[in-house]
């Protein structure tokens, strides 16, 4: 879950100290209900945005270790509420099994509310006004999307991908309807692809890692015999790598990450700039084309206690972030024509482990943003 706000008033943690014996070989989780090896983080936060007004946002951190050498398995939950009438609801499980050599992953979202649409290209994303006659539609949105790896062998996974989604764009502002891109496309799309995914994973904590090498090579063809009505390619790479300065917590990560399309890609579907995972501060889909390419340097910062009598570090409840990062998009590779600077600052509360909530400040060329979700960006 990111949550952009232009402020937030109140982050309420309804939290409980963990209930019950904890697990042998894993650190007690510092803010949870536990059942045996499940664990429970609920938290609640009102926030505001520009486009959505007030929102009620709450969701829910689960995590569940299905045996002693695979990592934990985590599914983060949101459901959200504005003054607007806008409803959002997420979750995206990761679970890891078999000593992990299998590994699931899923996305569902659904969102109704009111949005922006721009235009495609920089410059248009640039200059055109934001208001009810110029960009505002509104947006219905499933989305569901996920991937099974087997391990191939040391960190070195492959698996097949699968991306469905349905948008339905109504009440299109005056400005938006004239728009050569809609005209021509149309405003609903039900999209379907599948595809393979490489993967090459070493980190040493997935939703947190300290040390390791993430890099993710994805291709997904969408056709029209597998339930969609749109008939395009998306190919999304994705590197990131994480090193640990001084001692276990201080990290230096950073990701180089690039998605480019083929084929007639609906302007719902075409890359983004901006939003809780990448160049946090821009606004979400102000900036969209064929191909965008983004890199990001971030500094985090976990507080020590002290050291176990084997010599694992134990973590406190607080840390801190600070990142600097930059994007580019354009038609295609040959065709990049902008440059669009971030960075900004968060502050972390340690939860179950290395899972944290995120609080972070992001700002770009020309806005700010206020994101509130649960673990890293990347």
């Amino acid at each position: 879950m990111a949550i952009r706000a232009s402020a937030i008033a109140l982050v309420g943690l309804l939290l409980s100290p963990a209930a019950g014996r904890a697990e042998l070989e894993e650190e007690r989780p510092k803010f949870a209900f536990t059942f045996g090896k499940l664990w429970v983080t609920p938290i609640v936060g009102p926030a505001y945005t520009p486009e959505l007004g007030f929102l009620a946002a709450g969701g829910v951190l689960l995590s569940y270790r299905f045996d002693d050498e695979s990592p934990r398995s985590s599914m983060p939950v949101a459901l959200s509420y504005s003054t607007t009438g806008a409803v959002t609801f997420t979750a995206k499980p990761s679970m890891y099994f078999l000593e992990d050599k299998l590994r699931v992953e899923f996305y569902y979202g659904n969102k109704s509310m009111t949005d922006n649409y721009f235009g495609v290209g920089y410059q248009l994303g640039n200059t055109t006004p934001i208001g009810p006659t110029t960009t505002q539609y509104h947006r219905e949105l499933l989305a569901l999307n996920g991937a099974a790896l087997w391990r191939l062998r040391e960190s070195l996974y492959l698996g097949g991908s699968w991306d469905f989604s349905d948008t339905d764009a109504t009440n299109l502002a005056a400005q938006m309807a004239q728009d050569p891109t809609v005209v021509e496309q149309g405003a609903y799309f039900r999209n379907s692809g599948f595809g393979p995914i490489l993967r090459y994973d070493s980190r040493d904590v997935p939703e947190n890692a300290f040390t390791g090498i993430f890099f993710q090579a994805k291709y997904l063809w969408y056709r029209p015999g597998f339930g969609g009505t749109t008939n395009y390619e998306i190919l999304d790479l994705d590197y990131r790598q994480y090193h640990t300065l001084d001692r276990p917590g201080v990290t230096l990560a950073w990701t180089v990450r690039t998605r480019t399309g083929g084929g007639v890609v609906p302007w719902t579907e075409l890359s983004f700039l901006g939003s809780g995972s990448d160049l946090r501060g821009y606004r979400e889909g102000r900036y969209r084309d064929n191909t965008m390419i983004y890199a990001i340097l971030e500094f985090r910062w976990m507080d020590l206690k002290s050291f176990s009598p084997e010599g694992k570090p134990l973590f406190g409840l607080n840390g801190v972030v600070s990142w600097i990062g930059a994007g580019t998009m354009g038609s295609s590779y040959g065709h990049l024509n902008c440059l669009l600077p971030n960075f900004g600052v968060g502050y972390r509360i340690a939860v179950q482990g290395r899972s944290a909530i995120r609080l972070d400040m992001g700002a770009g060329r020309e806005s700010t943003g206020f994101y509130f979700s649960f673990n890293e960006a990347f």
